[in-house]
């Protein structure tokens, strides 16, 4: 798929798919927002081009005896691309993770920014988790990042909520619904699938 024009896309996996191959344009900005849910098993191929600007959020919702596998490459082949690469895994009891970030910045290229954020919340006690985000550096005028969180939510702010009258399953839908908000910031406009996801994650 080639990206010819500034777009903002969202889509929802939930089974085995080719893999998605993408390449964004010069000068173009995509705002792109994937859901990976049930059994979903695909690699996100990404190449930004000269000037090209990528946003890419992927959110993973992993359910008690369902698998997501992906591998997620972003190559930044063009001087002055930027990529910003956000993976969020919320992991109910019983899921299982295998999914791999990475950012390529390509040899000779200059001035280009990639970042990648790779954030895993377990929600349950059952969980299994395979995740190693990768920055592969090959030219030395570039602005990089990358880390990895795997967290559980916060059991004293579950508490304070519940003191407050809220039982834990509404502390927890509201502590999710942060998370969410975060993650949907520039996708205004797209409430209706906004809705369908936030479904699936408090299903």
């Amino acid at each position: 798929m080639n990206i010819t024009h500034s777009q903002t896309l969202v889509e929802i996996i939930t089974d085995t798919q080719n893999n998605k191959k993408i390449t964004v344009g010069p000068s173009v900005e995509l705002n792109y927002l994937v859901v990976l849910h049930d059994d979903a098993h695909m690699d996100i191929i990404i190449d930004g081009e000269e000037n090209s600007s990528l946003h890419l959020k992927v959110l993973c919702i992993g359910q008690q005896g369902h698998s997501i596998h992906s591998n997620i490459v972003t190559s930044l082949i063009g001087n002055h691309a930027q990529a910003n690469v956000t993976i969020l895994s919320l992991l109910k009891d019983g899921s299982d993770l295998n999914v791999h970030g990475s950012i390529i910045l390509a040899p000779d290229v200059v001035k280009v920014s990639g970042h990648l954020s790779e954030e895993n919340l377990i929600l349950g006690e059952k969980v299994k988790i395979r995740t190693a985000p990768i920055l592969d550096v090959r030219s030395s005028d570039v602005s990089a990042s990358h880390g990895c969180k795997i967290e559980r939510l916060d059991p004293k702010r579950l508490f304070y909520m519940q003191s407050r009258g809220l039982s834990q399953n509404e502390s927890q839908s509201l502590i999710l619904d942060g998370y969410l908000h975060s993650l949907f910031e520039g996708f205004e406009g797209q409430e209706k699938v906004i809705q369908d996801i936030k479904e699936l994650v408090h299903s």
